[in-house]
């Protein structure tokens, strides 16, 4: 996703899939809405042999699931981006965006 610059007189700086979201808002500016969606837990089960002994074990991660909107502007679409565990995943398209164009 193109954001317009902080000069305001050209779209250079870029919001591309594994920024941060720290990154993404340095770039774009503050979005237009934000919503925390969902977590993800994962875990896995582990064993290990040693010498007629059995070991095991659990291992779990959580990671949030953030959407931030950003309003592109009047007849363009507002672009939805997806991050995970604070990493950009995905950019969509929602629906037509209104007033001033700040990105692309």
């Amino acid at each position: 996703m193109s954001c317009l610059s902080h000069t305001g007189n050209s779209y250079t700086e870029l919001a591309c899939e594994g920024d941060s979201k720290f990154d993404v808002v340095r770039k774009c500016g503050k979005p237009d809405y934000e919503e925390e969606s969902s977590q993800v837990t994962a875990g896995q089960f582990g064993s290990t042999r040693e010498k007629g002994t059995k070991q095991g074990g659990f291992t779990s991660s959580t990671e949030r699931i953030e959407k931030l909107y950003f309003n592109c502007g009047q007849g363009r679409f507002i672009r939805i981006l997806t991050f995970r565990g604070g990493t950009l995943v995905t950019i969509e398209n929602g629906d037509r965006g209104s007033g001033d164009q700040r990105c692309w």
